[in-house]
């Protein structure tokens, strides 16, 4: 009898003891493989990363515990580091991106080695923080080889079928020689006055090219947002995109008011107050004989006009008035009151869309092969 019970209470002692432990590993367990506690930029920049440049990793956090593991803090040694936590907690047996953020603005160039220390509610990080480390070798910024001027154009209001040509220049800036090829064009409407001829181009040359944009009818009351692009053979810049803004307006000289599109959940509407005069133009828009706002237009010009508007029935109650005889403030106050507005009534017509952005070039696109050399 004395030996069943002492075998009864050693098998209690095994069971308490099992229990003790079981109770002991009740608990999130934060677990990072040792390979992957490492971020070396080498391998998405292996010549190194230039200054300017932004690189982005996910460390993978698994819970290796038995309750919910929270990520909460990753905090970085330098201010080039930033971290972005978890959004939820992460199950037992779950994993979840930790993401990082390395920002080679306005670094110096050289080798760096830094690192993020993690923290969570796994009792074992709380008295060991694990460490994240990173790596990088910061490169100077890319010399820039093609310059073109102006690369970035607007020029303003053209009318259908008034041709409107523009002029560039192109210039070798780097110490280096490469191949210059001809325009490629996004957009069609373009036609190309004087193209660039293939040719190697030498260090501090420079040349120039003219293109000729004749908006069509079909293009009328339309923003104009184009590209195009100067290719060239040199491996540290293949290409540089230009861009072309403006607005075409009618043949017509006059002024006109095109309602565009609701915006801010139809608290407001948006008109374009394209001013096709020799002149500034006061617009004013009203309502049941009240001025709810004004706009004044410069000559050749266009803008949007943002009209308070809560509803269909409210913009059908609008009307605009508008003065060809605007005098700017400077001018006789006298004069400018007796100016005799002229009302006109926005034209009906569906809702316009807001203009598009035009797409940069992609390598997908159909951009013609360069020729073999």
């Amino acid at each position: 009898m004395q030996r069943d019970r002492a075998i009864w209470l050693f098998g209690g002692a095994l069971a308490a003891c099992a229990v003790a432990v079981a109770g002991a590993s009740a608990q999130p367990t934060l677990r990072i493989g040792d390979a992957e506690r490492t971020w070396d930029l080498a391998d998405q920049f292996p010549g190194g990363i230039a200054v300017g440049q932004m690189a982005e990793h996910e460390f993978l956090v698994e819970n290796a515990g038995t309750e919910p593991l929270e990520i909460t803090e990753a905090k970085p040694k330098n201010e080039f580091l930033t971290t972005v936590l978890p959004g939820k907690k992460i199950a037992p047996g779950e994993s979840a991106p930790l993401q990082a953020v390395f920002s080679a603005k306005g670094l110096e160039p050289g080798r760096i080695e830094t690192y993020i220390v993690v923290k969570s509610n796994d009792p074992a990080s709380a008295a060991r923080p694990v460490v994240l480390t990173v790596k990088a070798q910061v490169i100077p910024r890319p010399e820039t080889l093609l310059v073109v001027q102006p690369q970035e154009r607007d020029i303003g209001l053209v009318r259908v079928g008034r041709p409107e040509t523009l002029a560039y220049t192109y210039e070798n800036a780097g110490s280096e020689e490469f191949e210059i090829y001809p325009l490629y064009f996004i957009d069609r409407r373009f036609q190309i006055v004087t193209d660039i001829e293939r040719e190697v181009f030498s260090p501090g040359a420079s040349k120039k090219f003219e293109l000729r944009f004749t908006p069509r009818p079909e293009d009328e009351n339309t923003e104009l947002n184009a590209v195009f692009v100067v290719r060239t053979g040199a491996e540290k810049q293949p290409r540089v995109v230009c861009r072309v803004r403006g607005y075409v307006a009618p043949a017509e000289e006059g002024v006109q008011i095109v309602p565009k599109y609701f915006g801010g959940e139809k608290a407001w509407y948006v008109f374009r107050i394209v001013n096709n005069t020799d002149r500034a133009v006061e617009v004013v828009a009203m309502r049941g004989g009240e001025t709810i706002k004004s706009l004044v237009v410069q000559a050749e010009n266009h803008a949007g006009f943002e009209v308070p508007v809560a509803s269909e029935e409210e913009l059908n109650e609008i009307s605009f008035q508008v003065n060809l005889d605007y005098k700017p403030p400077a001018a006789s106050a006298e004069t400018a009151e007796t100016a005799a507005p002229a009302e006109v009534v926005a034209p009906e017509g569906e809702e316009g869309e807001a203009a598009s952005e035009a797409p940069e070039p992609t390598e997908t696109e159909a951009e013609p092969a360069d020729p073999e050399t």
